[in-house]
C-alpha cells in the first residue's frame, strides 16, 4: 500500500501531533510516511501504570517501546520524534518517578521529549480530587501557571536529560538509588535552563535538517530556504 500513499501524498509534507501508541501499527506507520509525514509526537506522559491509571489512560508500555522502534528505523526520513512527560504530579511517589526514567532508558533513540508540569483545571476529575484532599484551594493561582514550568527538582532534572542524550542503565541505577533521589531537592534553575537550551538546539537542528520549517522561528526559516534555493 505505501506506493498507493505516495502517489496520493505528493510532495506535501505534513505533522502528527497526537498520536495514541496503542492505535499505531508498523504498516500504518509506513503508509503514512510515504505519503509525506515528517514529523509525530507521541503522548506517553508517565511510566508508572498507577499513574497512567490515575489519568485513565490505557497505555501499554510495552507497546510505546516498540513504537519507538518503528520510529527509529525511520530516523533519516523523519525529524527525531517527540514524546510528551507529565511532571510535578502530587500523588506520584519516587518508585512511580523512577519507572519513568526506566521507560524513558528503553525508548530507541533518537527522542525528542516535551516536559510538562501537571496542571490541575477546575472542573476535572484531577481537580476535584485534589480540591478534596486540601491540595488546591485557588483557582486564580491554578489558571496563572505555566504548564511548561516545571519544578527544579533533581528527578526531574535526570527525566529532563532523556531529550538530550540516554543515561546508560549502570548510571541511571546510581542516580537513581541515592539520597538526592530519595529526598528529590530543588536544584538551581540554571542547570534546567541549560538542558532546556541545548535540547532546543537538538530540535532546530532536526527540523532544519529535514527542511521541516514549520517549528522554526521566521528570521531562521527564511534564510534557511534561501540557502536551499542558492544550493
Amino acid at each position: 500500500f505505501t506506493g498507493k500513499f505516495k502517489e496520493l501524498g505528493g510532495n506535501l509534507n505534513f505533522v502528527i501531533t497526537g498520536i495514541n501508541p496503542n492505535m499505531v501499527t508498523k504498516e500504518k506507520l509506513e503508509c503514512l510516511i510515504a505519503a509525506g509525514l515528517k514529523r509525530v509526537r507521541l503522548g506517553v506522559q508517565s511510566g508508572s501504570r498507577n499513574t497512567l491509571q490515575l489519568y485513565n489512560r490505557k497505555q501499554d508500555l510495552d507497546r510505546i517501546v516498540e513504537v519507538s522502534g518503528w520510529l527509529a528505523e525511520h530516523k533519516n526520513e523523519l525529524v527525531i520524534p517527540s514524546y510528551d512527560i507529565i511532571l510535578d504530579n502530587p500523588w506520584e511517589t519516587t518508585a512511580d518517578r523512577k519507572e519513568t526514567l526506566q521507560l524513558l532508558a528503553r525508548l530507541k533513540r533518537p527522542v525528542l521529549l516535551n516536559i510538562y508540569s501537571l496542571t490541575l483545571y477546575p472542573g476535572t476529575a484531577l481537580y476535584k480530587k485534589a480540591q478534596a484532599e486540601g491540595l488546591v484551594n485557588d483557582n486564580l493561582k491554578v489558571y496563572a501557571k505555566n504548564y511548561f514550568d516545571v519544578s527544579p527538582t533533581y528527578l526531574n532534572l535526570l527525566t529532563s536529560c532523556y531529550g538530550l542524550f540516554r543515561i546508560p542503565p549502570g548510571w541511571l541505577a546510581k542516580l537513581t538509588n541515592n539520597k538526592l533521589a530519595d529526598k528529590n531537592p530543588h536544584l538551581p534553575r540554571v542547570f534546567f535552563f541549560l538542558v532546556s537550551f541545548l535540547i532546543l538546539i537538538k530540535r532546530v537542528i532536526s527540523h532544519l535538517k529535514n527542511n521541516d520549517l514549520s517549528y522554526i522561528p521566521y528570521p531562521i526559516a527564511s534564510l534557511w530556504s534561501k540557502l536551499r534555493t542558492k544550493r
